[in-house]
């Protein structure tokens, strides 16, 4: 995930819950069965994380450089 995170630059909410699809098909029957008036109203209710991965931005340049590099070498092999 840190990598993931380091390689977007983008950092990244990591859910408590690791079984996404069931939680997902838990909310959808609460709301179903009157527990909850829209989706948007159960997600909030039910949703929490467990952490939050942040890129380290010396990282993401790292990978930035290596990916321009990557792709001057692909072009520079296929021609253009």
């Amino acid at each position: 995930m840190q990598v993931l995170a380091d390689l977007s630059g983008i950092g990244l909410v990591v859910p408590a819950c690791s079984e996404a699809a069931c939680r997902g098909a838990a909310m959808m029957a609460a709301v179903a069965a009157g527990w909850f008036d829209c989706l948007a109203e159960v997600t909030t209710d039910w949703s929490s994380r467990s952490r939050v991965i942040t890129p380290d931005p010396e990282r993401h340049e790292r990978y930035q450089t290596w990916l321009v590099e990557y792709c001057e070498r692909t072009l520079k092999q296929a021609g253009f």
